[in-house]
């Protein structure tokens, strides 16, 4: 898990975010100025419309009623020290005559210390770990204003989220699929092409029979990894076969782990395009992604077959042919950027 400590955010008059954040890495502490291209979330906004009072009491900038000045905006706050050095600036905006304005900010406030001068110390520390968490929110979980184009419509008939439109019929409870399984030399491709790093979570969606285990285990063998099967005969023995792995659903469709892993492998059903959008929905930043696609799917020309290349250039995935002429699939990766990243 990432150890993320911010220190700074700026949301400008075009809601264009700038965060600025210590990680722990390996061999200490990076320090990492992040400009955002996403549009933040509303929540966000509100966060640092919160601020707008405090930014107002500290610099006397209230209305001859008593009010904040609507013409008054904090658009950043920066934090520094630690214990009883804990300290915050407030940045922000004042509007005067319509068109014109200048900057102001707070002095050095310390949380402690100028607790007595400031009567409101304790809500201003309760609006700031809000926008903080909002913040985070942001830079960790994705959260922002979604992306319209990556919410194109698929079919998704053969799912079990899917409506039925035509009279329900009697369905045994247990509809035995396919195994999905890939050969071990595609499934060593595809776990190479994962670069799995020490403790990572890590998701294999639709496991098959274990090939793609298999392989996992012969490069880390005490990793926990979470597994989805939609055959309940392929689930008993996945539970069988292997230690330190975690059957958590029979339909990857609906996992309910937003964010949540580092790396996902899988070779999708037919519903190819849900299956790869929700590996995605549940995939950190930073994260990333190896299917194996049918090259039939890959190059169709209906309707569905366009819409999903549609989204695969929009999250930049990577088509890459596997070393093996028999084998008729294609290896698509996808990596998670960070807000405002490339990939």
């Amino acid at each position: 898990m990432r150890t993320i400590t911010i220190t700074k955010a700026k949301l400008d008059k075009e809601r264009n975010l700038t965060i600025e954040f210590d990680e722990q890495i390996k061999d200490g502490t990076q320090s990492i100025v992040m400009e955002c291209t996403s549009e933040p979330h509303d929540d966000l906004v509100k966060s640092f419309q919160a601020l707008d009072k405090h930014l107002a009491a500290i610099c006397d900038q209230f209305t001859k009623s008593g009010e904040t000045s609507a013409k008054l905006e904090c658009r950043s706050f920066s934090l520094s020290g630690e214990d009883e050095k804990r300290a915050v600036v407030l940045s922000g905006w004042r509007t005067v005559m319509e068109t014109k304005g200048f900057a102001i900010n707070t002095p050095l406030i310390f949380f402690l210390r100028d607790s007595k001068n400031y009567p409101e110390m304790d809500q201003l520390e309760t609006d700031l770990d809000t926008c903080k968490q909002e913040v985070y929110k942001y830079l960790v979980e994705n959260k922002h204003k979604p992306d319209n184009q990556l919410t194109l419509e698929f079919d998704a008939t053969n799912s079990k989220t899917a409506k039925q439109e035509e009279p329900k019929k009697e369905t045994p409870k247990e509809t035995i699929t396919p195994a999905v399984d890939v050969p071990e030399n595609i499934a060593n491709q595809m776990v190479a092409m994962a670069a799995i790093e020490v403790n990572q979570v890590v998701l294999v969606a639709n496991a098959g029979s274990g090939i793609i285990l298999k392989s996992i285990r012969a490069t880390d063998p005490s990793l926990m990894v979470d597994c989805v099967d939609p055959n309940k005969a392929n689930r008993d023995k996945l539970t069988k076969s292997f230690t330190c792995i975690k059957v958590i659903s029979e339909n990857i469709l609906t996992l309910d782990k937003p964010k949540y892993y580092d790396k996902i492998i899988g070779v999708p059903c037919a519903n190819y395009a849900p299956d790869v959008m929700k590996m995605w929905d549940s995939l950190r930043i930073g994260g990333r992604i190896v299917a194996s696609i049918p090259e039939s799917y890959i190059n169709a020309k209906d309707d569905q077959g366009k819409k999903f290349l549609k989204w695969l250039d929009v999250v930049k995935a990577i088509r890459q042919p596997f070393d093996n002429k028999t084998f008729k699939h294609m290896m698509i990766i996808i990596d998670k950027p960070a807000p405002g990243k490339k990939n």
